[in-house]
């Protein structure tokens, strides 16, 4: 089974929350509970290690929004089974990014080289872009947040379903996986 399938399992039915808590310098991914390992970066061990550090924490949230957004309103709101499918897909991509962004920094933390800050500038390209677009993708009701209907932004069309297969290949995901992990989901 995947680490796709294996999140599914641990997505479904599971309350939506958010991942990311912080405390003084210190974040912390309590990831376990979906299916994905907890740890905490305190910024004055990476600060002095990678020079924009401030913008993982920024990405980090934002996808963390990102996905606790999705779950509500896949929970919330009365969504047809096509924006269903890509809100799933979209939040199970973001759920991937927290399990490489923990294994780029435990890189980064045993071994600091430019290859692997190269990893996290990649990481960091991709998924902030990954969330600011996944975002703009739906486009909910004016004043729903979290109850009525939504709609998936469609203006983007091909483009976006290209965007989301070009993340899942940077992702290492293959279609299979996807499917099989939607289908727990469904």
């Amino acid at each position: 089974m995947s680490l796709l399938s294996k999140l599914a399992q641990k997505l479904r039915g599971h309350p939506c929350e958010k991942l990311v808590k912080q405390k003084a310098n210190e974040f912390k991914i309590e990831g376990a509970k979906v299916g994905l390992a907890d740890f905490q970066i305190d910024l004055g061990e990476f600060s002095n290690k990678i020079k924009e550090f401030y913008k993982v924490t920024n990405t980090m949230v934002s996808l963390d929004n990102s996905q606790y957004m999705l779950c509500t309103s896949i929970h919330n709101m009365d969504l047809d089974d096509n924006l269903k499918q890509i809100v799933h897909r979209i939040r199970l991509q973001t759920m991937v990014a927290f399990n490489q962004l923990e294994a780029i920094l435990g890189s980064i933390l045993a071994n600091p080289s430019d290859g692997v800050n190269k990893e996290l500038e990649d990481w960091i390209s991709y998924m902030s872009t990954f969330a600011k677009r996944s975002i703009e993708s739906l486009n909910p009701s004016p004043g729903t947040l979290g109850m009525g209907t939504a709609s998936f932004n469609r203006k983007e069309g091909r483009d976006f379903d290209e965007f989301l297969n070009k993340t899942m290949k940077y992702q290492g995901i293959d279609e299979d996986e996807m499917k099989e992990a939607l289908n727990i989901l469904s």
